[in-house]
C-alpha cells in the first residue's frame, strides 16, 4: 500500500473536484429548469393574448361584414338612378352640390354667387337629392366605419404592445 500513499492526496482532490463539478452540474440543471418554466409561462401568456386578440378581431370582422351586407341590401332595394344621355346640367348644380356637401339647413336655396332660388330647376333639385342621399347613405357610414377601424387599430396596437 506504500505505492498508493503518495496518490491518496490526488485521489482526494479528484474526488473533491468530482463532487464540486457534480454540484455545479446539478445547479445548472435546476437553473435551466427554472428558465424553461419561465419560458413556458411566457409562451402561454403570449398565446392567451393572441387568442384574445383573434377573438376581438373576429368579432369586429363579423360586425363589419354584417354592416356591409345590410348596406348592400339597402342599396339593392333602392330604385336605380338612370341618367339621360346628353342631359345638360345647369350651372347652379355646382353651387347646390357645394351647399349639400356642407349640409346646411338652407341647402338648395342658391347661396352660391349668381344663383337664386328661382333659378333652381327640377334637374338641379334631382341632382341635389342624389347628392344628399349619397352623403347620408355612403359618406356618413364610411366615415363612421373609418373611425371604428381607427379605434380598433389603436386597441389592437395597445394589446400587442402591452401598454
Amino acid at each position: 500500500m506504500k505505492f498508493i500513499e503518495p496518490y491518496i492526496g490526488i485521489l482526494k482532490a479528484i474526488a473533491f473536484l468530482a463532487v464540486v463539478l457534480g454540484l455545479l452540474w446539478a445547479g445548472m440543471r435546476i437553473e435551466r429548469a427554472g428558465w424553461v418554466e419561465k419560458e413556458k409561462k411566457a409562451v402561454e401568456k403570449a398565446l392567451d393574448g393572441e387568442r384574445e386578440l383573434r377573438a376581438v378581431s373576429d368579432g369586429w370582422t363579423s360586425d363589419y361584414i354584417n354592416r356591409i351586407a345590410k348596406q348592400l341590401e339597402a342599396a339593392r332595394a333602392k330604385p336605380k338612378i338612370t341618367l339621360v344621355n346628353d342631359c345638360p346640367v345647369p350651372a347652379a348644380v355646382g353651387g347646390m352640390l357645394n351647399d349639400a356637401q356642407r349640409m346646411h339647413a338652407d341647402a338648395g336655396t342658391g347661396s352660391s354667387p349668381g344663383t337664386t332660388s328661382q333659378e333652381v330647376d327640377s334637374a338641379c333639385a334631382a341632382e341635389l337629392d342624389i347628392a344628399k342621399r349619397n352623403y347620408a347613405e355612403v359618406c356618413v357610414p364610411n366615415a363612421e366605419q373609418l373611425t371604428e377601424i381607427q379605434t380598433r387599430w389603436e386597441k389592437t396596437r395597445k394589446l400587442i404592445s402591452g401598454k
